[in-house]
């Protein structure tokens, strides 16, 4: 049984959650029907128009899952600090503990709160990526004093874990002082969110990060000896930014695939790639290359 346009426009309506996509298609598709292209040879014609109509109902569906598989890893990315935040709150509310307790359970919370803070900042990168609103905002960047800065706030943060039996280590280019042009925020997001899943997973051994100067690229790197990631984590990041994420299990490690598809995103702006070669259990060496704009006296 052939489906009537009229039920396709239902169903369109249905769908129109994606507004800026469904109005282009959409109006698109009306500015075609009024122009008689297709109905201008009679009824013969209204196969093509419900051909045409039901592309576009794919394409809505299409953004709709993407919507709802960030929803879905966005929700597990909350729980877990907020969950930390309520239970927490309640037992210092119990008013049956020691001062130590208190202590500890009022750090606990600190941390949730960070942590949940991270979340929403990336939630916001996020939507302003699939907006299309993440701007780049360039500044003169010494990449031997941004890398140290970062290694500092690994080591600390790495004493905080008691990860004692991992060694994080900044390897120096050969040419050093070279200074460029970039976005330091973004750049230090990709690398903390890199820096952060080897950490996260990674019990011992060496965290080794750095950049090399490779033809017109800055070429950065993150190499772990931690427990490696899935072969559907790194199909992923062969992806599309806005393709929908792998629905496996596995991703939801702490949920690094948010991460991973923040940094995703973020490279791609910066019109670079990102790409990673892993083994489960012996580790993981993750990349990207962005366009090297050099500063100063490196000009």
């Amino acid at each position: 049984m052939k489906t009537d346009h009229v039920d396709i426009l239902s169903m369109l309506l249905d769908f129109r959650e994606d507004e800026r996509s469904f109005r282009r298609n959409f109006v698109s598709a009306c500015s075609r029907i009024e122009n008689g292209k297709y109905l201008s040879a009679g009824l013969e014609r209204q196969d093509v128009i419900c051909e045409k109509l039901e592309t576009i109902i794919c394409e809505v569906k299409k953004y709709k899952k993407r919507r709802d598989d960030l929803i879905l890893n966005i929700g597990h990315e909350i729980r877990t600090p907020l969950n930390g935040i309520v239970g927490f709150s309640d037992l210092i509310g119990q008013g049956a503990i020691s001062g130590k307790e208190r202590e500890e359970y009022a750090k606990i919370i600190n941390v949730s709160t960070v942590k949940l803070l991270k979340v929403l900042e990336d939630v916001l990168d996020i939507a302003r990526i699939y907006c299309g609103n993440l701007k780049m905002k360039y500044e003169e960047v010494d990449l031997d004093e941004f890398c140290g800065a970062i290694l500092s706030s690994f080591e600390k943060l790495r004493v905080e874990e008691g990860k004692n039996d991992i060694y994080i280590v900044f390897k120096k280019p050969a040419k050093q002082g070279i200074r460029v042009f970039t976005d330091r925020y973004r750049l230090e997001k990709i690398m903390n969110n890199l820096l952060d899943n080897s950490l996260k997973f990674s019990e011992r051994g060496e965290i080794c990060f750095g950049y090399d100067i490779v033809r017109s690229c800055i070429s950065f790197f993150v190499k772990d000896q931690g427990i490696g990631i899935p072969k559907k984590m790194e199909e992923m990041l062969s992806r599309n930014f806005t393709d929908p994420l792998p629905e496996d299990p596995a991703l939801s490690w702490n949920n690094t695939g948010l991460g991973l598809v923040i940094c995703k995103g973020i490279v791609s702006l910066m019109h670079g790639r990102i790409y990673v070669n892993s083994k489960m259990g012996e580790g993981s060496t993750f990349r990207f290359d962005i366009p090297l704009i050099k500063a100063g006296n490196n000009a």
